[in-house]
C-alpha cells in the first residue's frame, strides 16, 4: 500500500478563489468536535488528521484539507501521518494553506523566562 500525502502549505494569493476543500481547519474559532465543513471547521491539524483517518476508507477520489489563516500550533506534539491516512480509493490527500497567513508551528511557548545576571535570558 502506497502512502501519499502532499503538503502545500504556501498560502494562496488573497485574490484566488477558495480551493475545493473537504476538511477545513481554523485554529481560532474551530472545534475538533465539529464536522470540518467551512461553516463548522475543525480547530487543529491533529483533529484534521483524525478526521482523515476516520473517513479514509469511504472517500472516493482525492481529499483536500484546507488550513485557514492563523497559526496551526501542534502544541509540541508531532503531527504523525501514517497508512491509516491512506485513501481506500488510492486518491491523494492534500494539506493546503488557504488565504494569507496559514502557518503550521511545532514550537511550544516558553514559560518562566527570567533575566540572568550576565544579561543572558
Amino acid at each position: 500500500m502506497m502512502f501519499c500525502v502532499s503538503l502545500a502549505l504556501a498560502a494562496a494569493a488573497a485574490s484566488r478563489p477558495l480551493p475545493p476543500c473537504n476538511i477545513h481547519v481554523l485554529p481560532a474559532g474551530g472545534s475538533d468536535a465539529a464536522d470540518g465543513s467551512l461553516q463548522a471547521p475543525l480547530a487543529s491539524v491533529h483533529g484534521a488528521a483524525k478526521r482523515v483517518a476516520n473517513i479514509a476508507s469511504s472517500v472516493m477520489g482525492n481529499l483536500t484539507v484546507c488550513l485557514l489563516p492563523g497559526t496551526h500550533a501542534t502544541g509540541g506534539v508531532p503531527l504523525t501521518l501514517d497508512t491509516s491516512h491512506n485513501l481506500a480509493s488510492g486518491g491523494r490527500v492534500t494539506w493546503q494553506g488557504v488565504g494569507d497567513g496559514a502557518v503550521v508551528s511545532g514550537g511550544v511557548q516558553l514559560t518562566k523566562w527570567y533575566r540572568c545576571m550576565d544579561g543572558v535570558h
